[in-house]
């Protein structure tokens, strides 16, 4: 790494995230503002105090620089993203690009699987946006979600991509921290030589998981140990399934430092390493009747956790299907907490009638998508609560939450946690923010795909996981998607499917 120069560099930073499952509602500003959508003064005290990413704390550390904030939005993950909206914050922030001019560098933070109503390639448009802004002479580094659907676009429209290397995500911000120190690398005259590869790929989201002895993880510490020298850079980026475009599948970029020949070579290593692998990502859910029945055995205070993990917010799942809860109702389990359940309506009649009030519910009464289901169940509203909390654990430890107006609801012996506003429950601060232990109850049904392992190892062990196989916008058994874009053959959805190395 070159050292610190004297002249100050101008660096902006802009950002577009979202993570699109073509089978959910679209996503609508709405779903950004509440989240987050960010843009100049207001996004440059974040910046400055290392509130959000990375980017400018570590920056400040290796060379005087001027951070420029542009326009951040961030949408979590829901249907493909109102083309309006988005054409709207895209024209804002090359605007803020254009009257920051003339600048040294911009990081970017993006996801990899957004789409919108009409554009398939999101990231792409918007990083080619971006490079036409700025001209080709000023380095852009965008970091990504390991969830990416990278494409060619994305590839030849940025200068360097920068994966994220776990899942659960716990490694945000020191990949925002890296994003920085390859840029600063780059003003020192570093030229990065990229390598691209796709693989007919398309996996499942629960075998995506990067622990010890997991095939993407294996995957991921190899191409970690690879770093170094040479090799300034490898991200592995599994995709995305539901967002259902061209571009999905698992992909490899590799970044060398100048020597194009030693990118080239990696690539070609990592992506027969992954194919000759592909038999390892083994797919096993649970029945939900098997999930019951496995709780019978279960005492409080040693919790198992039952993943809805087709209902996972963190995906595009609308978090609000009754599978499990009917089944744990009609079974007469006790001492069961399950949440989030998205349903603000609900929410307000709660705390309409009050704590303590008795109420006759038909989720889902109103819901057209049949895989959300309808079930009809007496509730007692336990408790209301609203505000904010900051979990303690997790991929969101330090992160400051608000899920709007919240009730718990009692139906039978489960305490059903309900939300206003649709969230992945990744960490027990959620549960606890409805007044609930998960430490002493006998089960935490769980909507999400797999976050919830960062924030829950603490107090629950991989073998009183179950991952139940029930409906939802986001399940993993992909032969029940009717899909329309998916590139077709792809592994594991046709076994048969072949895939040879190629020359470049």
């Amino acid at each position: 790494m070159s050292s610190a120069p004297s002249r100050t560099s101008r660096i902006a930073v802009a950002g577009f995230s979202l993570e699109s499952n073509a089978f959910a509602p679209t996503t609508e500003r709405s779903e950004f503002e509440s989240l987050f959508l960010v843009e100049g003064e207001a996004l440059g005290k974040l910046i400055d105090d290392g509130s959000i990413l990375g980017f400018g704390t570590r920056l400040r550390e290796l060379r005087p620089v001027e951070m420029v904030p542009t326009l951040v939005a961030v949408g979590g993950a829901g249907g493909p993203c109102d083309a309006d909206f988005y054409e709207e914050a895209l024209a804002r922030t090359c605007q803020l690009l254009r009257e920051a001019s003339p600048l040294d560098g911009l990081l970017v933070f993006a996801h990899g699987a957004a789409t919108s109503t009409k554009v398939d390639d999101l990231d792409g448009h918007y990083l080619a946006a971006l490079r036409e802004t700025v001209g080709p002479g000023v380095p852009i580094v965008a970091e990504l979600d390991l969830h990416a659907n990278v494409s060619r676009r994305m590839v030849d429209s940025a200068d360097i991509l920068v994966g994220f290397r776990t899942n659960p995500h716990v490694d945000v911000r020191e990949r925002s921290e890296e994003c920085a120190e390859l840029l600063h690398e780059m003003l020192g005259g570093m030229k990065p030589a990229v390598a691209f590869r796709k693989l007919p790929m398309v996996l499942p989201s629960v075998v995506q998981l990067t622990g010890a002895g997991k095939p993407l993880g294996d995957l991921v510490l190899h191409a970690e140990s690879q770093m170094g020298g040479s090799i300034a850079n490898v991200s592995i980026l599994s995709g995305f399934a539901f967002s259902d475009v061209a571009d999905c599948g698992l992909g490899v970029v590799v970044t060398a430092r100048g020597d194009a020949e030693a990118a080239e070579r990696l690539a070609d290593e990592l992506t027969e390493r992954a194919w000759n692998d592909r038999g390892r990502y083994r797919l096993s859910l649970t029945s939900v009747d098997d999930a019951i029945a496995a709780l019978a055995a279960a005492r409080p205070g040693e919790p198992w956790i039952l993943a809805d993990v087709a209902d996972n917010p963190g995906g595009g799942g609308r978090g609000n299907t009754i599978w499990l809860l009917q089944a744990l109702v009609e079974a007469g389990i006790e001492d069961v907490a399950l949440g989030l359940f998205h349903d603000p309506e609900l929410v307000s009649r709660a705390k309409a009638a009050g704590e303590g009030a008795t109420l006759d519910v038909d989720f889902n009464a109103s819901v057209e998508d049949p895989l959300s289901g309808r079930f009809s169940a007496e509730a007692r509203v336990t408790s209301l609560c609203s505000g904010g909390f900051t979990p303690r654990h997790g991929m969101l430890r330090g992160v400051p939450l608000d899920l709007g107006d919240c009730a718990r609801l009692e139906v039978a012996g489960v305490s059903l946690a309900v939300s206003s506003v649709r969230q992945q429950l990744s960490a027990p601060a959620f549960f606890e923010h409805f007044g609930i232990d998960p430490a002493r109850m006998r089960a935490l049904a769980i909507k999400s795909r797999g976050h919830f392992r960062a924030g829950f190892a603490h107090l629950v062990p991989d073998e009183r996981i179950l991952e139940v196989d029930a409906p939802g916008l986001t399940t993993p058994n992909l032969s029940r998607v009717d899909w329309k874009k998916l590139p077709r053959p792809c592994f594991p959805l046709d076994p048969e499917t072949t895939w040879e190395a190629t020359s470049r």
